[in-house]
């Protein structure tokens, strides 16, 4: 049941980033394990976070899930917020994975794409080519939605769904390569040898299979460790809260 705007109010809680999960308890809960005693948890794939003037409360970002729900999150100083931001954004460009197909129903309204909850097994650099690829589609997608013939409510649904998700992205890139990751580049590959004709009909040929090389910059396995945040207090609005 959704809960009314009247009865929504700032929550203080403490927060912790694990993994993929963005964990909550209330303060006089406070534990050395934080996953005991949890207000709330959430899965930060597919989510997008970045700083909220709009919330008139300094040091405060807003927090967009993958199932839609929205939270303002106030930390105690902008770096927080700063930290929060970043860390949050680098976590989804890593773990999230490739969108599914949207569900063909009979329905004349906008259908978004499927996200799924499950963790990618794409490498940051393999993640940062699909993100480069993604965003270069909602480019063409935006361009072609001038022309785009439907409803009002589906034009409307339609562009917000592209604005979101092109902002979203680019948020994930620049997160990505923030770090010092790059695109593998494919090497051109090498001009194949003239084989010289047999001397005698029983002499076999041997096939020369030229192979393309992919360059990658190398990653140390301490890179590929999944960022983590340690308890902070924050206050939490939830935009869209539920019970």
């Amino acid at each position: 049941i959704k809960v009314s705007m009247g009865k929504r109010s700032w929550t203080r809680l403490h927060a912790a980033l694990i993994g993929g999960l963005l964990i909550f308890h209330l303060p006089e809960e406070k534990t050395e394990n934080v996953t005991q005693h949890m207000y709330d948890a959430v899965l930060v794939r597919h989510a997008w976070a970045h700083p909220a003037p709009h919330a008139h409360r300094p040091n405060a970002f807003e927090l967009t899930l993958a199932d839609g729900r929205e939270l303002l999150i106030q930390c105690n100083s902008e770096r927080e917020m700063v930290e929060w931001v970043r860390h949050l954004t680098l976590v989804a460009a890593l773990q999230s994975a490739k969108p599914l197909p949207a569900p063909v129903t009979s329905s004349a309204t906008f259908q978004r794409p499927v996200l799924p909850e499950s963790r990618t097994a794409d490498t940051p650099a393999e993640a940062l080519a699909r993100w480069h690829a993604q965003l270069r589609s909602l480019q063409s997608s935006l361009e072609q939605h001038k022309s785009f013939k439907g409803t009002d409510a589906e034009r409307e649904a339609r562009l917000l769904y592209l604005q979101g998700e092109t902002a979203r992205i680019s948020a994930y890139i620049a997160a990505l390569e923030r770090q010092g990751y790059t695109v593998p580049i494919p090497a051109a590959a090498p001009e194949p040898k003239e084989v010289a004709p047999p001397s005698s009909p029983l002499t076999p040929l041997t096939p020369h299979t030229p192979r393309a090389v992919v360059i990658s910059t190398p990653i140390s396995p301490t890179s590929l460790k999944t960022p983590m945040l340690n308890l902070s207090q924050v206050e939490v609005y939830d935009k869209t809260s539920w019970v």
